[in-house]
């Protein structure tokens, strides 16, 4: 079996957010589609890497806001879980800065920034 998700995530005044998570299956693969960010300040030249604590802290997209250049977010990122597992609840999202260090949020923590990702779940015996 396989599941598509939206996972919205919100980072207000934060570097780490959660989000509930709902499986109705053991997984054994995440596999993220898609990612998009929307940094809270315009006019902001930015890059993070976000990292959760569903792939024991893998990255799950590396992402920039650029107001100079337009530009797409497209991931290939699979995480292969060692045993399979239920996911079913709420997990933990970080941003960190490409020196591997966790960010800040924009202005200073007065803004919000936003990331929404398309992740795939894969079961066991789901054929690739």
């Amino acid at each position: 079996m396989k599941q598509t998700q939206f996972i919205p995530l919100t980072f207000a005044a934060s570097p780490v957010t959660t989000a509930y998570i709902s499986v109705p299956f053991k997984v054994e693969k995440i596999h993220i589609k898609s990612a998009n960010y929307d940094a809270g300040t315009s006019g902001l030249t930015r890059y993070v890497i976000v990292e959760s604590n569903i792939g024991l802290n893998a990255p799950f997209a590396m992402l920039s806001q650029d107001d100079t250049y337009s530009q797409s977010s497209v991931q290939d990122i699979e995480i292969k879980l060692k045993d399979p597992q239920p996911l079913q609840g709420w997990y933990t999202f970080t941003l960190k800065t490409m020196s591997g260090a966790v960010a800040g949020t924009t202005n200073g923590g007065a803004a919000t920034d936003y990331i929404g990702m398309i992740v795939e779940f894969n079961s066991p015996d789901e054929i690739l």
